[in-house]
Parts: C-alpha cells; structure tokens; sequence
C-alpha cells in the first residue's frame, strides 16, 4: 500500500462515525458472554434488590435512555454540521466535528450499553442474574454520565 493511500485509510478511519459503533457490538458479544458464564460461577455478588418484573421495567428504560441519547448525540451532530457548513469547508467540517473522540466515544458507550441491556432482558424468564443485572445498571448510570458531561463538551470550531 502506498503512503497515499495508507494516509487516505486511516483519514477515512478516524472520521467515520459507523466504526465506533461497530466496534462496541462486536465487543458487546463478547464481553456479554463472558460476564454470563461468570454469573454462573460467582457466587460472592450481592443479590440483585428487583424482581423480575421490576428488572425487566429496569432494564427497559435503560434501552429506552440509551435510544434516546444516540437519537439526541447524532441529532445535535447533524445540527452541528449543517450550521458549520455554511460557515466552514468540508475538510475543517471532518477534522473538528467528525473526529470529536468525546462524542465518538459516548455513541460507542450508548450502543454498547444499549446491546448489553437488550440481551439481558431477553434472557430472562424465571431469575435475574446477578452479575450481569449489576453490569448492566452500571453501564446505564456510566452513560447517563457520559451523556451529561458530552452535553457540556463543545466542538473546537463552533
């Protein structure tokens, strides 16, 4: 591969918005994987305070918040973009806005956080598990953080 073409992928890597996102599910699966197999095994964790009906409820709005902070993260984006392109060229419009890591980073944690609680809600019948209920209230309130401090983070240009 040439240099050109190295620097164009990697330029085309660092401001695509689909592979951050893509890169939380996959390791949603796999970390999903694990912490159930360790569920099965660990038996030290502190039980989990719901029951099922009212983990299910839990888990729900967790989905619902996480829906909504990646609909209110590209909404804003798009925002963004559409008031810097009268202002700014396309190639300023890539480097500040679309290779924001703070909000880059934020959708990887509202999908990974999103995916998590939505195979653990579809897992369960008859019992909580533990540890995996625990992970999953940690990833939601973690991401209600992070959506609160990527509401305070402003792009360089605007």
């Amino acid at each position: 591969m040439t240099w050109n073409r190295w620097y164009a992928f990697r330029s085309y890597l660092r401001s695509s918005l689909w592979i951050v996102p893509f890169v939380a599910l996959l390791l949603e699966q796999v970390t999903f994987r694990v912490i159930y197999a360790f569920d099965a095994k660990i038996t030290w964790i502190p039980p989990w305070p719901l029951s099922v009906s009212g983990t299910q409820s839990a888990l729900q709005t967790i989905i619902t918040l996480m829906l909504s902070f990646i609909v209110f993260t590209f909404g804003s984006l798009l925002v963004a973009i559409q008031v810097a392109s009268g202002q700014l060229t396309p190639r300023i419009i890539a480097t500040t806005l679309l290779r924001d890591n703070v909000i880059r980073r934020t959708v990887g944690l509202f999908v990974f956080t999103l995916l998590f609680s939505l195979g653990t809600v579809a897992r369960i019948e008859t019992t909580v598990p533990h540890l995996v209920m625990w992970v999953a209230a940690t990833l939601g309130l973690v991401s209600l953080m992070a959506f609160l401090f990527a509401r305070s983070h402003r792009p360089h240009c605007c």
